[in-house]
């Protein structure tokens, strides 16, 4: 097969069309070249910046759960799948299970999963024609072609819920709670405490944390105002003269009070 011949063979079936058999193994070359580029890029990334070493972690393992998404719905779709690997190029290992062989090759650019007879440029046998994509019905082949997407709507779902569950920031509802008073702010001075529940600024209502934050910064600095507070049992009134935020941006007019009224992310003061 020539080299063009071979390319339109790849390109047409979604990947190598050559199979090693279950004895042939890598050459010693391809797997020291192979699995040194993959060491280099870790390294190289870990020595820039290690973010971009997680980044390029991150998408490989996309990467990887989209090619899932394909292999799994073909193999559920009675597709036969002959190879799955991590990356391009020679192979730098594979093994056999069940008739597919699963691998990594020396680029680390990428993953692909081989389900035969992608088009009609693809040559299957023919007792191997039954099983191929183009002769599954169009409810399956959709299914199969969509499965990589509709992993990474999957990872995107998984990975806002875990990380808003662990992570995440919760705010009381129906009360502002005071966790935090900073020193040498206008909350000291006051004799705000942590574990007051404030119940109104200047009279006015307020219920959770993001509308008292709201309205102490939409406040212009050296403004006084009243605070009704609610201590255990009793009811405790007290005033309080804003100081201007070091948190605002440049050129912003934004009241400070000084305390912490988030349940779990404390940076954000008010």
């Amino acid at each position: 097969m020539s080299r063009y011949d071979r390319f339109r063979s790849e390109m047409a079936a979604g990947g190598s069309v050559t199979e090693n058999a279950l004895e042939e193994k890598p050459t010693p070359v391809a797997m020291v070249l192979g699995l040194g580029a993959w060491a280099a890029l870790f390294v190289v990334l870990g020595f820039v910046n290690p973010w971009i070493l997680a980044f390029v972690v991150g998408v490989l393992v996309s990467v990887l759960l989209h090619e899932v998404g394909h292999f799994w719905t073909a193999r559920r779709s009675g597709m036969r799948v002959t190879q799955f690997f991590m990356g391009f190029g020679p192979r730098v290992w594979s093994t056999h299970r069940n008739g597919v062989e699963y691998g990594l090759r020396a680029i680390p650019l990428g993953a692909f999963v081989r389900i035969i007879g992608m088009n009609s440029l693809d040559e299957v046998a023919p007792e191997d024609e039954a099983s191929t994509y183009r002769q599954a019905s169009f409810p399956r082949r959709l299914l199969v072609i969509t499965a990589g997407s509709l992993m990474h709507l999957v990872i995107a779902i998984v990975t806002i819920v875990s990380v808003y569950a662990v992570a995440g920031r919760v705010e009381e509802s129906g009360r502002v709670t005071i966790y935090g008073v900073s020193a040498d702010t206008p909350a000291a001075a006051a004799g705000i405490q942590p574990g007051d529940i404030v119940t109104a600024v200047d009279g006015v209502p307020v219920t959770d944390a993001a509308t008292f934050r709201s309205v102490l910064g939409g406040t212009a600095p050296g403004t006084t105002v009243e605070l009704a507070l609610r201590r255990g049992a009793d009811v405790v009134s007290t005033t309080a003269t804003l100081t201007q935020s070091e948190f605002a941006a440049e050129g912003e007019v934004r009241g400070f009070l000084g305390v912490s009224s988030d349940s779990i992310e404390r940076v954000e003061q008010s």
